[in-house]
């Protein structure tokens, strides 16, 4: 299924594909980075199960780091989607107009 499959212009064919593919690649990428970081969430949590060590585990803390690759990436899939979205309004305003 592809998204805005009922969205077409004669004129402006190119920025709708750019549109689908910005958003089928937003999608992509938020769900990577909240895959991503549920799983560094995960090995936080069953790091004492894991590991007999207790010195290894106060070594190893989980920290909300806003700058973490994972989470630029979840940012890079929102802003793909706003945009993607805020293109597609503008070229169903466009088509109206005509």
């Amino acid at each position: 299924m592809l998204p805005f499959s009922k969205v077409t212009h004669p004129q402006l064919q190119l920025v709708v594909w750019f549109c689908r593919f910005s958003f089928l690649a937003g999608v992509c990428f938020l769900l990577a980075g909240t895959y991503k970081e549920l799983f560094r969430v995960y090995r936080w949590l069953a790091s004492p199960i894991y590991n007999e060590d207790g010195t290894l585990y106060a070594s190893y803390r989980y920290s909300l780091d806003l700058l973490h690759i994972n989470w630029q990436i979840i940012s890079l899939g929102i802003v793909l989607l706003f945009l993607s979205s805020f293109l597609i309004v503008q070229v169903s305003k466009c088509k109206d107009r005509t």
